[in-house]
């Protein structure tokens, strides 16, 4: 299975939110417009799907 990635073992797309609540979503543009679409203050950080990667606290920040 070379250049192949397993779906299955991908984790959804995701809004941390700085409270600690996370929201997961199937459709990674959904949860991208979503995340887009919060007002400012809100602190979230978005995951695509796939993205392993750690939520530091600098994730949190508004973006310009």
């Amino acid at each position: 299975m070379t250049g192949q990635t397993k779906t299955k073992d991908q984790p959804p797309a995701r809004i941390h939110f700085r409270d600690g609540r996370v929201a997961k979503f199937t459709d990674q543009r959904l949860a991208y417009r979503t995340w887009l679409s919060l007002p400012r203050g809100i602190g979230a950080a978005f995951r695509g799907r796939g993205d392993h990667r750690p939520v530091y606290a600098w994730d949190y920040a508004d973006q310009p």
